[in-house]
Order: structure tokens, then sequence, then C-alpha cells
């Protein structure tokens, strides 16, 4: 019950209060009947009782008197608590927070009180002698006819409505109009009293509500991704939207508990909804699989979901429901798949190719050398230099093929065992990659210099081969008129550790540096060699073991590579 509806409700108190109006009535009446049985009883006296009628007469003359008095008396007593009556209603209509109006009972004003000038801005002048008809909104004067009617009706006596005014300043505003009929003792309508509260602002609370419900409830229809909600310890559906409702075509699932609706539930799911139930803890599963017959026409397929199964509790810690959701990734799930399946096949290409491909390169390098010898006192220079040229292109091309044959077993290999498993201490990867460097960095008076090197999770043979790919990129990318000086060091951060290896070469713009780590991508092609494998073999090894790896440079500033690799638990 609003505050308008229990003001009103203390009105009609004041103003219908049977006590009060049946007690002014039973004064009046009464004082009419008695003075009628006096004057019949005088009259009597005169004609029946001769001389005896004299003193008769003046004991009913007393009697009248006394009894004039006694209900002068009451009357004015009565009269009292009305007017008493009156004077609070009074107070309460003028001072009222809310406002109120009192009409003729076909609806004229005959009063209004402040709040309710205020609420419309009309003057109070100009209110009176007019109906409520004038000021309430052209789509709600129904609304206020059926409320004067139900007021009018025999026995009527209180009514409510909901509707619209429209202030002087032609702003609408929403109110609550309660009313109470004022009858006399027989019944008969004699004034109404009508408590008006200004709902404006709740209305705009409510539409408010409404408009958010209404989205929620399309977000919920229309939302591209399965959404249910189980209740209770049976888990009973409540809700479940129309993409849910795909995976059960043609059932009946809201109001069903779960393995009535379903009995042939995957018992893992039924054991991670009974857990979310017991723990309060949101469980994810990620690309289940969930054959789907989605048009309806008998063709099942396979389609993969991930799924969140999220607890709702009470005030008081309890799981009372749980929120399933499932958003469909067989999209990326079937591309991935179709992807890893085209670069199976082409690193098996590759292993092949590479490996079968060294044989004939060797026959034409061997008897490239065979022509040379044999046929050297023929040639002339020129002849010799291509012939010098179909070697060294020769060479290269082996070059190349062992590299992809390495890049591929690195590749092929990653599926095959559980790296993670395995530790490496780098100090001895690092020793193993300079012995191979040696007569190398010996020749070009090359530098290299470390600290001390943690424990990793990783192959030590490969991460070797990191060591050496990115001490020889140091040593082929050196500044011509200067020895190249490499330093490898680390520094834990958090979990991992960070190993650089830096030099002095001559750098290059540090936007080239995401490009450098793909398959046969190289900068300076022409004046240094290189096949563009070296660095994608790095990447590869050191994302197999949870790591990644990257690089920063200024041209003419020299470079340093960087990868991070998860260290050994306790180590420092």
């Amino acid at each position: 019950m609003s505050d308008s509806d229990v003001l009103a409700d203390k009105i009609s108190e004041l103003t219908t209060s049977n006590d009060l109006w049946t007690e002014l009535l039973r004064v009046r009446e009464e004082n009419s009947e008695l003075r009628k049985v006096i004057l019949a009883l005088r009259e009597e006296a005169d004609v029946s009782l001769g001389d005896g009628a004299e003193r008769l007469r003046q004991q009913l003359q007393m009697l009248d008197l006394a009894g004039s008095a006694r209900n002068a008396k009451e009357g004015r007593k009565a009269e009292a608590a009305l007017r008493e009556s009156e004077e609070r209603f009074s107070a309460a209509f003028a001072e009222a927070p809310v406002g109120m109006v009192l009409s003729t009972p076909e609806g004229i004003f005959i009063d209004a009180n402040k709040a309710y000038v205020d609420m419309l801005g009309y003057s109070r002048e100009e209110l009176l002698s007019r109906t409520s008809e004038h000021f309430t909104h052209p789509e709600d004067v129904l609304l206020t006819s059926n409320f004067g009617e139900q007021l009018r009706q025999p026995g009527g006596t209180t009514a409510h409505v909901e509707k619209r005014y429209v202030r002087k300043d032609g702003q609408s505003i929403w109110v609550r109009a309660s009313g109470t009929m004022r009858r006399d003792s027989a019944g008969t309508a004699k004034q109404i009293i009508v408590v008006i509260e200004d709902i404006t602002e709740r209305k705009r609370i409510e539409e408010a509500l409404r408009l958010s419900e209404e989205r929620l409830q399309q977000v919920f229809v229309q939302a591209p991704l399965a959404i249910c909600l189980f209740r209770g310890p049976k888990m009973v559906f409540e809700l479940a939207n129309p993409r849910y409702r795909e995976f059960y075509p043609g059932r009946e699932l809201v109001g069903l508990p779960l393995l009535e609706a379903v009995p042939e539930i995957n018992p893992d799911v039924l054991g991670i909804l009974h857990r979310v139930l017991s723990t309060g803890e949101t469980f994810v599963v990620d690309e289940f699989r969930f054959p789907l017959d989605r048009d309806s026409d008998g063709a099942v397929e396979e389609y993969w979901f991930n799924f969140v199964y999220h607890p709702l509790k009470e005030p008081d810690g309890t799981v009372s429901a749980i929120v399933a959701l499932a958003v469909d990734v067989t999209g990326p799930v079937r591309a991935r798949r179709d992807l890893e399946r085209a670069n199976r096949e082409l690193e098996e290409f590759a292993f092949v190719a590479s490996h079968d491909l060294q044989e004939p390169l060797r026959m034409v390098n061997i008897y490239t050398q065979l022509l040379m010898r044999k046929l050297q006192p023929q040639l002339n220079p020129a002849t010799t230099e291509f012939a010098d040229m179909v070697q060294v292109g020769v060479m290269r091309m082996e070059q190349l093929l062992k590299d992809l044959l390495n890049f591929s077993r690195i590749t092929h290999g990653a599926s095959q065992d559980t790296p993670t498993s395995q530790t490496a201490d780098l100090n001895a990867s690092l020793s193993g990659a300079l012995k191979m460097l040696q007569s190398r960095t010996e020749a070009e008076k090359a530098v290299v210099t470390t600290d001390v090197l943690p424990v990793v999770r990783g192959q030590g043979g490969q991460l070797a081969q990191v060591f050496q790919s990115l001490i020889s990129n140091s040593l082929t990318y050196r500044k011509p008129a200067e020895p190249a000086r490499v330093h490898v060091w680390a520094r834990q951060e958090g979990s991992e550790w960070i190993v650089g290896v830096s030099d002095n070469g001559i750098g290059f713009e540090q936007n080239q540096a995401k490009g450098i780590f793909g398959l046969f991508r190289r900068l300076h092609k022409d004046e240094y060699p290189g096949t563009g494998i070296g660095l994608a073999i790095c990447k590869r090894i050191v994302e197999r073991y949870g790591g990644r790896i990257w690089a920063e440079s200024r041209l003419g500033q020299g470079s340093t590579f960087f990868f991070a690799l998860p260290g050994i638990v306790g180590q420092k």
C-alpha cells in the first residue's frame, strides 16, 4: 500500500466515522421522538384524567424539560466531537505532503491543498469548479471516468487509479489517485476526497526496469551462446534459451529435473554439475565434443563447445542454482585441426624432400669436382669461374636442405614427447655451442663472454642449438672493421628466466624485429650469407618448452636476442 493509500484510509476514518455520525443522529432522533410521546400524553391527560390532569401535566412538563436538557447536553457533546474531527481533517488536508482535493459527488472541485496546486502548476482559483478530466492526459480520461463511477456506485466508498496529468507548463506527470466517497447515515453521497501522489519517478524507474528486462530477454533469446539455469539439488531446468534447446531438439526442458529431461546425460558432465553444487566453484570445460542434429534432418554432426558452469549463491553462501553457458567453437576447432593436419603433411613432405634431395645434390657436387679435375688443363678462367659458381650453389642448397631437415625434425618431434618434463643446464648447452663455433670464433677473432646461467625446462642439445644459431647470427652480422663481441647473460623474472645474447654488430630497425623469426625471413639477403631458417628453428625450440623469443636492436648499435623459459621450482 502506497503512502497516499494510507493517508486516504485515515481521512476516510475521520470523515465517515460511524460512532461520530451515529451518535449525533441518535441524539437528534431521540429528542424528536420523546417530544412526540410527551405531547401525546398531555393530550390524553386533558381528556381522561379530569382533576388529576393538572398534576400530570406538570409532571410531563418536568419530564419534557429534563429530557430536553439531557438531549441538549448530548447534542452539544456530539457536535463538539464533530467539530474536533473536522478541525483534524482540515489540518491534515492543508498540511499533507501529497496532493488532496475535495469535490462534489459529480467530481467538481470544491477545494485543493497547496501540494496539489504545486503539483499541477495552476493556482487554487484556476482549479476550483473544474473536474479532474480538465488536467488528465487525453489518453487517460476514461480511467478518470471509471474512477468516479466506482465511487458513485451504491455502497462505493474507495477507489484507486494510476494515470497521467498534464501540468500547466505542458509537462506530463504520473500520479496515483486514491479516492473516498463521504456519505451520510442514509448512504447518500455527499463529497469525494481524493489523495494524489506524484509517482513520476517511480514510473520512470519501472519503465527503465521494463526496458532492461526486455533487453535482457532479447539477449537471452538471441545470444549466440547457449544459456540455461539449473535450480536446486535435482538441477531442475528453470531457463533454457533457443541455442541451448538445440542440444535436445523436440524435448521439453523447463520445469523438469536434468536426469528426467536428459536421462542420457554424459556422466562426466553430471559429475561436474554436482561438483559445482558442492564446492561453489566455477568450472570450465574447453572443446567438449557434442554430436548434434542442428537441422533436424536426422544428420548428426560433431560440434565442439566451451562450457562454463557458474554457481549462483544465496546470502548464506549456499549454492541454489547453476548457470550453464556454452560457446560454439566448432569453426575454430575444425580450422585448427585442418591447419594442424596440413602442417603435418607439409612437415612430412619437407622431411622427405630434404632427405631425398640431398643425394642428387651430392652427386652433382661430386661430378662437378671430377669434371673440374679432368678438364682443368682445357678450361679458360671464365669456364672455371662458372664451375666454381655451380659448386657454391650446390653447397648452399645442401645447407638449406640440412636446415630444412633439422627444422622438420624439431617440429615433428614436438608432438612425440612431453618436453616440459626435461631440464637443461644452460651453462652446459652454451659450452657445447661454443665448441661447435670454436674454429670460426678463433678465425674471426670474436670474443664471447658469459655470466653464470640457470637450469631451465628444456632439452640440453636443442637449447645448445639455440645458442649456436644466435651466436652464429652475431658473428655473421658483425661490423666489417670490428671483431664481434658477444655477451650471454640471464636474469630471473617471476617463475621464468630471461636469457640474452647481446652483440656489437650492425643492428637493424626495431620495426623489423617481429618478422625475422619467420621461415626464410632474412635481412640483408644480398650482403650476408644464410638460409633464413636458423631463427625460425630457435623460435620453434623455445616455444616447444613453453617459452618465448624476441629481439631488440638499433641500427648501427648492435642487437640483443632474448628468450624466456620456465625455471625450476626452488632455484635462485
